[in-house]
């Protein structure tokens, strides 16, 4: 599957990514227009179409870029949370369009051919984009750690999420004037808008304060510490209820453990929801919660945010340190530690205009530092560096 455009631009710049996803295509189409003021040509290269656990409709005709699909195989790495692309065809892609610069995303099977074909001085300079932290007690294997190194050696520039990521990067041996920041994020500008409608003009409120999760079902998310939480709230707040919107392999544990601590009739369970039904769980909600211990950004914090709601985030989360200043527009939060995160809740439950006023500085700081503008920034002033 491809959508092609004639080049009539001077460099011509290639970025390879895994799937289309909702939340990458305003971003690649804004990304493609900077590019075209720049006098360059983008075309974005995906692996796939997509697989099992990502369940996103995609809106091909959404994407004003071109772009290529490869008939890429998949490997599956112990469970359905782990797949490696093989990037079948990438090579005859590069070769047809002759890139001047190539951007891959990650520490993949792509960037390693690239990089790999760079050092035989056969492909042009690569850039990594890249959201990947230290995650303690990940694989830390020395073949990994050696593979990684040389990928940055190699890497002309690197484009990364936030700061955990910028970290990450610096401890595999990269320069600190290779690193560009192209911060993760979604259109904030839509979330802003349809959520703000949505309470303004036709949103019956729940009776009950909402606690909001949004996320695949999994050990790693820790959702099994937002219901030991919900238990202790309901002792001090009984009109309150949780959330849960999503699917994934921890969904048997999850209802069980509900049952088990008696507040099955407090928590509500959605299925997987596309981006377009997304807006009407921010807009009704009266806080987030994120408590994953091992996300290295964290894209729904973002839309949380960016839709004006108060969120606890988990201190481990990537996005959590780079957006959320204490007290001021959400809290960082050691999940674990129940007894801290009872109080806020409580806080904000008791006092809707507080909470509302962090929702609305959330919002704001979000427009401010995630908007796509600033993404797209910092992708052309890698590309412009990467490229003289």
């Amino acid at each position: 599957m491809s959508n092609n455009s004639k080049n009539k631009a001077g460099k011509n710049i290639i970025l390879i990514s895994n799937i289309p996803t909702p939340y990458r295509i305003p971003l690649f189409t804004a990304l493609h227009a900077a590019c075209l003021k720049e006098e360059m040509q983008l075309t974005i290269v995906f692996a796939a179409k997509g697989y099992e656990r990502r369940q996103w409709k995609i809106d091909y005709d959404s994407m004003k870029f071109p772009y290529h699909v490869l008939a890429s195989g998949k490997i599956q790495l112990g469970s359905k949370e782990g797949v490696l692309f093989t990037y079948s065809t990438l090579t005859k892609i590069l070769r047809q369009l002759k890139p001047d610069l190539i951007i891959s995303a990650g520490f993949s099977m792509a960037t390693t051919r690239i990089a790999v074909r760079w050092y035989l001085e056969q492909y042009p300079p690569y850039i990594i984009w890249t959201e990947s932290v230290d995650r303690p007690g990940h694989n830390r294997s020395c073949l990994r750690m050696i593979q990684r190194k040389l990928l940055c050696k190699g890497a002309k520039s690197l484009l990364v999420s936030g700061s955990r990521a910028a970290d990450y990067v610096q401890s595999l041996g990269t320069k600190s004037n290779k690193i560009f920041r192209a911060i993760s994020t979604v259109d904030t500008d839509v979330f802003l808008k349809k959520t703000a409608k949505i309470r303004t003009f036709g949103a019956k409120r729940p009776a009950r304060k909402v606690i909001l999760y949004i996320g695949h079902f999994t050990k790693g998310k820790r959702i099994d510490l937002i219901l030991h939480l919900l238990q202790r709230v309901l002792q001090h707040y009984e009109e309150s209820e949780l959330w849960l919107v999503g699917s994934g392999p921890e969904y048997p544990y999850l209802k069980n453990l509900s049952k088990d601590l008696d507040i099955v009739e407090h928590v509500c369970f959605w299925p997987f929801q596309q981006q377009e039904n997304l807006y009407d769980f921010y807009a009704l909600a009266d806080c987030f919660v994120f408590p994953s211990q091992y996300d290295v950004w964290g894209m729904a914090l973002v839309e949380a945010m960016a839709s004006g709601l108060p969120c606890l985030a988990s201190e481990l989360a990537g996005a959590a340190v780079d957006l959320i200043n204490n007290g001021e527009n959400g809290y960082l939060v050691d999940f674990h530690r129940i007894n801290t995160a009872v109080p806020i809740l409580l806080y904000l439950f008791n006092h809707p205009q507080k909470a509302k006023k962090i929702g609305q500085t959330a919002a704001d700081s979000i427009q401010q530092r995630c908007h796509i503008r600033n993404s797209v920034a910092g992708f052309m002033e890698a590309i412009k560096w990467s490229i003289q």
